[in-house]
């Protein structure tokens, strides 16, 4: 198998350095998550597949393309001889630095809820029906949205700033021009239809 994976990478044409994956395979990702976007806007909720069947079914729907896109990416740095790890690029050497990152996540994550909330009560929204409709319902609800959580948090952080970044960053030569491109209207309203 990596040795059609093999033949596949060699270039008719001159490799773009640093890149993580062929153009055409950018090219292909990057009309995916497009489309992906499209029909998440065009159904009115996160499911892609415009499913209605109860938050259970829209939660997995939504993990199972996150994972299927994810797939894809991995398929196109494999033309490179690359790793999911090389484009996570985080190395813990001890578990020590494992449960700092997680405990700076998890005050992060509460600050920023504390300071959501004083926004939302200065400006008066109103934002139960929109919790209402989003989050779970049950245990079993619960437990899918938390599954949910993780999948969206790994996936595209490795999909926008492992994938994406590394790739615009090697076109353009430029990481500040890179992270504008992936910071831009359009990228984040195609980021935020996808999760």
């Amino acid at each position: 198998m990596s040795d059609d994976l093999t033949v596949l990478a060699r270039p008719t044409r001159r490799q773009i350095p640093g890149a993580v994956a062929p153009t055409w395979h950018t090219v292909v990702m990057l009309l995916v998550i497009a489309l992906l976007s499209g029909l998440s806007a065009y159904s009115h909720g996160p499911s892609p597949a415009g499913i209605s069947h109860g938050a259970v079914f829209r939660y997995l729907a939504v993990m199972i393309t996150e994972w299927v896109v994810l797939g894809f990416a991995w398929l196109g740095i494999r033309l490179r001889d690359l790793r999911i790890r090389d484009l996570i690029g985080g190395d813990w050497p001890k578990w020590t630095a494992l449960a700092r990152d997680l405990g700076l996540a998890v005050v992060f994550l509460i600050l920023s809820n504390i300071l959501l909330a004083g926004v939302a009560h200065l400006f008066h929204a109103d934002s139960r029906e929109v919790a209402r409709r989003l989050l779970p319902h049950g245990r079993t609800e619960t437990v899918v949205y938390l599954l949910l959580c993780g999948t969206a948090g790994f996936c595209e952080e490795v999909l926008f700033r492992g994938y994406l970044q590394k790739q615009l960053t090697a076109w353009t030569r430029s990481t500040v021009i890179a992270v504008r491109i992936l910071s831009s209207r359009c990228m984040r309203r195609i980021a935020t239809a996808t999760s």
